[in-house]
């Protein structure tokens, strides 16, 4: 039996394991969105599809720039409460 709660006190996390699973998922998650704006604007860019001189081209440079930020913002965050 003792080996039984054992193997089960491997298997089950703990509530710490379950915070920091669900913690790693939520920026997981979070980070997501701008890293897909930023590879659609690259991929646009790389086959030229739309020209520099488009409002849609302006319009993604600046949807761009609010991704970078808000992974900036994430990063900033993250790193602020590992201190």
């Amino acid at each position: 039996m003792t080996q039984r709660l054992q193997k089960d006190k491997q298997t089950e996390p703990t509530t710490h394991e379950q915070k920091t699973l669900q913690f790693v998922s939520l920026i997981v998650h979070d980070l997501e969105a701008p890293l897909v704006s930023l590879k659609t604007l690259r991929r646009i860019l790389n086959d030229g599809s739309i020209e520099p001189d488009k409002p849609t081209y302006r319009k993604l440079i600046g949807s761009s720039k609010i991704a970078m930020k808000r992974a900036e913002g994430l990063r900033n965050d993250l790193l602020s409460s590992a201190r």
